[in-house]
């Protein structure tokens, strides 16, 4: 029998194509993503990728990276983690792919060190199971070097006008 994940008890939800798109657009190439599943590795299209079973909190993140955690409890490591690489002294330029959610604690420091996120006008269809139980975030890491920064920040905010989602700057 095969046991089918629910919305309640299901932790990994598979990146739809057109937010890997739109990551890709922004960092112009995806160096890593440390969440990703082996079943999503031939979608893209980065230079060192990886994916379970490999830990992705094991590993020191570097270069362009997209991550899409498991949103289950196991989310709030995931985002110490990003925070922790964001406040390296050679910081990955990062965009998560998170539920929304802003009565958690995680929300609240993720929010701090990005400052700048989206949030799309419906709900995201991770899969062939129709659109996600709940609504979904996309938020921008940097400390590039200003120009850069501005540029990441620029595009970020350019690409998700153009999807007509909100766009939140947190000062």
């Amino acid at each position: 029998m095969i046991e089918r994940r629910t919305p309640k008890t299901r932790d990994n939800w598979r990146s739809p194509y057109y937010i890997i798109e739109f990551a890709q657009e922004i960092l112009e190439k995806i160096d890593l993503d440390p969440c990703a599943s082996p079943a999503i590795k031939h979608h893209f299209a980065t230079t060192n990728w990886t994916g379970y079973p490999d830990n992705g909190l094991n590993l020191q993140w570097y270069g362009n990276a997209f991550i899409n955690p498991p949103y289950g409890s196991q989310i709030k490591h995931w985002i110490n983690k990003s925070i922790e690489e964001h406040e390296s002294p050679s910081p990955p330029n990062q965009i998560l792919l998170l539920p929304c959610r802003p009565g958690s604690k995680w929300f609240d420091k993720i929010t701090k060190a990005g400052k700048t996120f989206a949030v799309p006008d419906h709900r995201l269809h991770f899969d062939a199971e129709g659109p996600a139980p709940f609504p979904s975030m996309l938020i921008l890491l940097t400390k590039a070097p200003r120009l850069d920064r501005r540029r990441l920040i620029f595009s970020f905010i350019l690409n998700a006008k153009r999807q007509n989602w909100s766009l939140y700057r947190r000062t």
